[in-house]
């Protein structure tokens, strides 16, 4: 999970280290399951990367009804 979150910001910026270095992995891929997470998401353009331990078939019906790719 580490590892997606330097990874993903990087390749949905364009291979642009300057993204990246300035904010923290918390903010650039927040948790899902983290209480702030709808105020970091809000913020962040799209598309945004998050990252979540939560088993698949545990996440909210909502979550299946999005048009994310």
């Amino acid at each position: 999970t580490t590892w997606m979150q330097e990874i993903l910001p990087l390749l949905l910026n364009g291979g642009d280290l300057k993204a990246v270095e300035n904010v923290p992995s918390w903010d650039r891929a927040p948790w899902l399951e983290e209480t702030r997470a709808p105020v970091v998401l809000d913020k962040l353009p799209s598309p945004r990367a998050i990252v979540s331990h939560m088993q698949y078939n545990l996440m909210p019906p909502s979550f299946f009804k999005t048009k994310a790719k």
